[in-house]
């Protein structure tokens, strides 16, 4: 689990009224389906900080004027990054993924008969996800791999996350869960610190 700290002067600078929170959250819940708790008022305040700062914004109503007006796009990117958790790993969820081996790619096999194998990663956080189907899938059909056409759609709201995906290099303590085969197979030495997945997994 995350625990992040907000200094008490970043919470008495900026301090979010009811109302400036309630809409904040009203439209972060409408547009990307994210709930923002009252739990959350200080997680929101201490994330943002330094965005109303650097912009000279002096409340949280002129930021989010900001935010809705701009048709940049960059405002809310940056508004998404900054208020999305992305905590993932290899093999979270592991039942899901022997769930996945054991069953539904079994039934796949045997049902599509043009062999075309399409999977959406809807939040695919920084790649572990669909890296770890991709790899699940190379090793379930083997050297028939090659007669099947899959491809997977990892998406994600946020773009940062979504370029680490993209860039597929970890720590090696990230790598320490998976399989021993995986790591020689799947993975090539990036530097002394840092393993990147291999291009046909990537791909």
């Amino acid at each position: 689990m995350r625990t992040e700290h907000y200094n008490g002067q970043a919470l008495r600078e900026f301090a979010i009224t009811d109302k400036e929170f309630w809409q904040l959250s009203k439209y972060i819940k409408a547009n990307y389906g994210i709930s923002l708790k009252e739990e959350k008022r200080a997680l929101v305040i201490g994330r943002l900080h330094n965005v109303l700062m650097q912009n000279n914004f002096k409340s949280f109503s002129e930021y989010f004027d900001y935010v809705v007006s701009d048709r940049t796009g960059n405002a809310v990117t940056t508004l998404v990054n900054k208020i999305t958790t992305n905590h993932t790993f290899f093999m979270r969820e592991a039942d899901h993924f022997r769930f996945f081996k054991d069953a539904v790619l079994p039934y796949l096999a045997g049902k599509a008969k043009d062999r075309d194998l399409r999977i959406w990663s809807a939040g695919c956080s920084s790649g572990e996800e669909p890296y770890t189907l991709a790899m699940i899938i190379s090793d379930y059909f083997g050297p028939d791999k090659k007669w099947w056409d899959t491809k997977i759609l990892a998406t994600d709201i946020s773009s940062k996350v979504l370029e680490a995906a993209k860039q597929g290099r970890y720590d090696n303590e990230e790598l320490a869960n998976i399989p021993v085969h995986w790591k020689n197979t799947y993975f090539k030495k990036y530097d002394i610190q840092r393993c990147a997945i291999a291009d046909k997994i990537k791909n």
